[in-house]
């Protein structure tokens, strides 16, 4: 029986109007088929988490200056790969 994921992982591109508000996402579980030319003042690039144990919770995690945060903004780690993945692709 296969084993079912308890949380996952995807890369998102946030695009903001004049508001700061998001009016468009593009999320990809692979950073390398995002459109990294489109980040701007008016594009933020972030990791987010979906946790499945925890009532479908979710955390982010922004790029800033070509470097991830180390945790989540609610307190998870960041995962060792995610920073290599950035680092191969930025």
């Amino acid at each position: 029986m296969k084993e079912l994921k308890t949380c996952c992982y995807e890369w998102c591109i946030e695009e903001y109007d004049e508001f700061n508000d998001i009016v468009d996402n593009d999320f990809n579980e692979n950073l390398s088929l995002l459109d990294l030319s489109v980040l701007d003042d008016s594009h933020k690039l972030c990791l987010v988490r979906d946790d499945y144990n925890v009532g479908a919770t979710k955390g982010w995690a922004y790029v800033k200056n070509n470097r991830l945060p180390n945790e989540f903004d609610n307190g998870t780690h960041v995962p060792k790969r995610f920073t290599a993945e950035l680092a191969v692709n930025t």
